[in-house]
């Protein structure tokens, strides 16, 4: 069993990003996708996280990318959600209320949602979020 760490502590983002080293997060090999988040405020003064998948294997790391498809603006809250149940419907129903600004490719975000789950998903965030899960308290 891993080690747990609390959201967005500095355990916590290097612990996420060995995750992706160990390609233990499995994506599509079609997808290419990039995502830039930015969480504010947290226990742990904003931070600047990117979500992406290429080349079959999903990562998080601790920082933004130099350019991304998709980038979110978000409270400690909300990012708690998305990144432990990467669920879409928790981007919508976040976006509807005001708690998350999305800006940039969101066709291409809505176009990864899976049609066949009754809640669109992303397969692939769902499993990173998975083993996200397992590394936090």
């Amino acid at each position: 069993m891993p080690e747990k760490f609390e959201f967005l502590s500095p355990e916590w983002e290097s612990a996420a990003e060995s995750l992706h080293n160990s390609n233990s997060v499995k994506a599509p090999s079609d997808i290419n996708f990039s995502m830039n988040v930015t969480i504010t405020p947290t226990p742990y003064g904003d931070k600047l996280l990117s979500i992406s998948a290429e080349a079959g294997i999903a990562k998080v790391e601790k920082m933004h990318l130099e350019s991304a498809d998709i980038y979110v603006k978000t409270d400690y809250e909300t990012a708690y959600k998305l990144f432990l149940e990467g669920e879409m419907n928790i981007v919508l129903s976040a976006m509807l209320e005001g708690k998350i600004v999305v800006s940039g490719d969101i066709a291409k975000l809505l176009s990864m949602a899976s049609a066949s789950e009754p809640m669109p998903s992303m397969p692939f965030l769902e499993d990173l979020s998975k083993k996200l899960r397992l590394i936090t308290n």
